[in-house]
């Protein structure tokens, strides 16, 4: 399974809008991590590949609310919190919540969509992205894909 880890290391460099640094790690790599997750200025950085989300910042903010959470993971309740700003506790209304709620849905399935297609290499085709957990009723950033 694939644990999400804290950072070996901060990225050197100014760290202007990043998020928390995650170790993504493989059970056969030992516990160092193999892949750093983290989101810095409007790029989503896994390893040594990014991925541009500047035209899309309800996206930027989801990667920057999953770092954040780490191994939790996100209920809905939060996704609308970080993607979008809203919370039921805010005075939002039931419908605005509801709407928000199946565009989180769509957000979600876009954002694994743009990483599974941008995000490639031979250690990042083993992660599925954004699965959804039925127990806890949440998504987790990523996983280890069933072999």
């Amino acid at each position: 399974m694939l644990e999400i880890v804290p950072p070996v290391s901060l990225p050197k460099g100014p760290v202007p809008e990043m998020s928390p640094v995650f170790g993504l790690r493989f059970p056969e790599d030992g516990p160092r991590p193999t892949l750093t997750v983290y989101v810095r200025d409007h790029r989503v950085h896994v390893g040594a590949q990014s991925l541009d989300l500047a035209r899309s910042p309800h996206m930027l903010r989801l990667f920057r609310g999953f770092c954040g959470a780490g191994e939790r993971g996100l209920t809905a309740a939060h996704i609308l919190y970080f993607a979008y700003g809203l919370s039921e506790e805010m005075g939002s209304s039931e419908r605005m919540v509801g709407s928000k709620r199946s565009c989180s849905v769509k957000l979600i399935s876009r954002a694994r969509i743009a990483a599974e297609t941008h995000l490639t290499g031979a250690l990042l085709g083993r992660i599925a992205w954004f699965p959804y957990d039925v127990r806890s009723k949440s998504w987790r950033l990523a996983m280890l894909r069933p072999s």
